[in-house]
């Protein structure tokens, strides 16, 4: 690098301007430094992407802009990076290469417009025997970018969630596919983090809770055939319903229905001193209710596209980029009556 009166050339051909004091090897409080360049070729570095990133750089510019101060010989710095049209080519298989998903931390990063803007601040003891500010920086930029990898979604809810929104699931309500105010903000949030990020996919999969799903979904079949009952009889007592759908059941018809009910499915049972309250004869019916092995699948489904459906709605996200999947190693294993998204 050759300097001129303050303005210096770079090998990636960008000019570099150094403006300020430094104080020698740093020894007193007399280091106040700015550093700017702006559209450095970042193809130079080719090699060392292919070596440590793992895959080759086919295009990319940087500009930044440092401040570096010295206190009581503490080093205060601040690193302003902007990196334009950051373009990765066919993977290396270096055997130095990082193993963090590389292109998922640039998805995240990258907005529409091609740009990763990074703030990093470094601070440090210059006479510290282990100080290198080049290594100090890019350790903190590594840092950086392994917490975004890590926890893609902590990462974009700081953007678009309000900081502490979480934005990689979504609650139902049991035993149903409806979405409440603040999933409705999330999906929202998440709708617009995608936009924002268009290099970024996003896996959807449905949930349920075997036994609070399941036994609101027998609840609800209970209850039908209570309808179907009432349809099935004579026009008058319907209610003027035109079908079966709209047959509404008073809540004394359905105690009816359920005393009946237990007494043909358990003609044997001998009739107790106490007689059972209905929330007990109903809870013995519910588990003679056969929801069929598609029933809760299909409820995770329906979870599954209705996350989906909401995402998709304001038009600004591709249907291409979501997928509905099944078998996710999260999701499989906690379960519950949600939806869990992985971003790809």
């Amino acid at each position: 690098m050759t300097c001129w009166m303050g303005r210096c050339g770079s090998r990636g051909g960008g000019p570099l301007k150094v403006s300020g004091t430094l104080s020698p090897r740093m020894k007193n409080d007399a280091t106040d430094l700015k550093v700017t360049s702006k559209g450095i070729d970042l193809t130079p570095l080719g090699p060392y992407f292919g070596k440590y990133v793992g895959f080759a750089l086919e295009k990319g510019k940087l500009d930044l802009d440092l401040g570096y101060k010295v206190s009581q010989r503490h080093l205060d710095a601040q690193n302003l990076v902007r990196v334009d049209q950051l373009t990765l080519g066919e993977e290396t298989h270096s055997p130095d290469a990082t193993k963090l998903p590389v292109k998922l931390g640039l998805a995240v990063l990258q907005d529409r417009d091609g740009v990763i803007e990074l703030d990093v601040p470094v601070d440090g003891n210059v006479d510290d025997p282990e100080f290198r500010l080049g290594k100090l920086i890019w350790h903190a930029v590594g840092n950086v970018f392994a917490k975004i990898v890590t926890a893609p979604f902590a990462a974009l809810g700081a953007l678009f969630g309000g900081g502490n929104e979480r934005l990689d699931l979504v609650d139902f309500a049991v035993g149903t596919s409806d979405v409440d105010a603040r999933g409705e903000k999330t999906l929202q949030n998440l709708a617009k983090a995608l936009y924002s990020r268009p290099a970024l996919q996003l896996e959807i999969q449905g949930t349920v809770d075997t036994s609070t799903d399941g036994a609101v979904l027998r609840r609800e079949g209970l209850r039908r055939r209570a309808r179907e009952e009432k349809w099935k009889a004579p026009q008058g007592r319907r209610g003027g319903a035109a079908s079966l759908d709209k047959v509404e059941l008073l809540e004394d018809e359905y105690v009816k229905f359920i005393e009946a009910e237990y007494r043909r499915a358990f003609p044997q049972d001998a009739k107790p001193a106490t007689p059972p309250t209905t929330t007990e004869l109903e809870a013995r019916l519910l588990a003679t209710v056969d929801l069929g092995p598609e029933a809760l699948p299909a409820l995770a489904r329906r979870r599954a596209e209705v996350a989906r459906d909401r995402i998709l709605q304001g038009g600004q996200v591709e249907a291409g980029r979501l997928f509905l999947v099944q078998g996710g190693e999260r999701a499989e294993k906690e379960k519950g009556a949600h939806v869990y998204f992985t971003l790809k």
